[in-house]
């Protein structure tokens, strides 16, 4: 129209797809984490996720800090880390078998739960499994830290 040239799709390589699908795959969130992978990394993944989805607003998060154990309302076993976001914000992240959830701070409450089903990240319910698993058992911990 008026001489404006139509804009081309973007394209990528068979490989740049790949890569892609691999980071976040929705019909892949329960595959298993290799052993040389970090479970912290996909939590990070998963925490930007979660982020994105919890109302009211979007929150990016660039890096989480030490994992701690916790428990859900239900006393269902989990794993919370704080975390930094890209526009500043701070607070925690809490994962759970069922639910993850972000409370910012200076918020009144945790915003809403948002079901493991919709986490759409690779790796993640390994990662959080492996994650709980670990800061449940400090021996672990400990094992882990000296490698």
């Amino acid at each position: 129209m008026f001489g404006r040239k139509k804009p081309s799709p973007q394209t990528y390589s068979k490989a740049e797809l790949h890569e892609l699908l691999d980071f976040i795959a929705p019909s892949r969130p329960n595959q298993a984490l290799s052993s040389d992978e970090d479970p912290k990394e996909r939590l990070l993944a998963a925490a930007t996720h979660v982020g994105a989805l919890s109302p009211p607003d979007m929150i990016t998060v660039k890096s989480l800090g030490d994992a701690s154990p916790c428990s859900s309302p239900s006393n269902e076993a989990g794993v919370w880390f704080t975390f930094a976001g890209v526009n500043g914000e701070k607070g925690k992240v809490f994962f759970f078998p069922q639910f993850a959830s972000l409370w910012v701070d200076g918020e009144p409450r945790p915003r809403a739960q948002i079901p493991t089903e919709m986490i759409h990240v690779r790796g993640y319910h390994g990662a959080m499994t492996k994650m709980i698993s670990v800061t449940l058992n400090p021996a672990q911990l400990n094992r882990n830290l000296r490698q």
